[in-house]
């Protein structure tokens, strides 16, 4: 500093830098830009055996398209796909295993009346039974022996037409089961002046039947409205005697069927 204020007006100065001269120091270094990997594209699986059962069908080949995937399936008719069962057609011949049957719902006779699934008319037969029966079936397809195997083990099982006359009178007064818990349809009275009056109906006798629908098991107070709504005037009754044990069954409550 001493000498500096000894010199005169004029001072020159060497000046020495502590920084490396750097060619490139006007350029700021900026990092790179990070570039993501290459994508290695799938590999190609190889082929593929997928067991379906005893079936087998090869997966052969995989082609990317710009737009879309290919895959083609060589042994077609192996690939087991489920399908809905066709519908089939009820045959009269088959087993006497009825039990497991659906006897719900409505089916149609060779005649093309409508009846009950559960009818007499549509009960299953096996092929020794049909051909023993040489009876030709109603509109209903009753026969005595159809009958027989639906009801007879009920008690003596007959049928009997009553045609009804304008104003729809059948005269006949209906009970039920006594056991409550048993749902039954039974003749309690008959009057002399009805159209019942005049059949081999009796007062104890079932209806199980009436043109193809099944009355049993159901309530007898609902009874005289699906005979109001049965088209036409001619009622065919399936009838089960049991005149006989008319105090047993029988309940004291009646139901007139006007």
């Amino acid at each position: 500093m001493t000498t500096m204020k000894n010199a005169g007006s004029k001072i020159l100065l060497r000046v020495q830098s502590i920084i490396k001269n750097n060619d490139d120091f006007s350029q700021i270094s900026i990092p790179k830009k990070m570039i993501p990997p290459p994508i290695t594209p799938c590999k190609t699986p190889d082929r593929e055996l997928i067991h379906d059962g005893n079936s087998s069908t090869f997966i052969d080949e995989i082609q990317n398209d710009e737009n879309d995937t290919k895959i083609s399936i060589k042994n077609k008719k192996d690939f087991c796909i489920a399908t809905p069962p066709l519908p089939t057609t009820e045959s009269e011949n088959s087993s006497d295993e009825e039990d497991t049957q659906n006897m719900e719902g409505k089916t149609f006779t060779k005649a093309g009346v409508e009846i009950d699934r559960a009818s007499a008319g549509n009960v299953r037969r096996s092929k020794e039974e049909s051909a023993i029966d040489t009876e030709q079936e109603d509109c209903f397809g009753y026969t005595t022996c159809k009958l027989k195997k639906k009801y007879g083990s009920m008690g003596q099982v007959f049928m009997h037409v009553i045609i009804r006359k304008d104003n729809g009178y059948l005269g006949i007064s209906l009970a039920g089961h006594r056991d409550r818990t048993k749902m039954a349809c039974f003749i309690a009275g008959i009057n002399p002046k009805g159209m019942a009056s005049s059949t081999p109906l009796e007062i104890g006798d079932e209806i199980v039947e009436v043109n193809g629908i099944v009355l049993q098991g159901r309530s007898h107070l609902n009874v005289p409205t699906i005979l109001k709504s049965i088209i036409g005037t001619s009622l065919k009754f399936v009838i089960i005697s049991k005149r006989f044990t008319l105090v047993k069954i029988l309940c004291p409550t009646t139901k007139k069927n006007n």
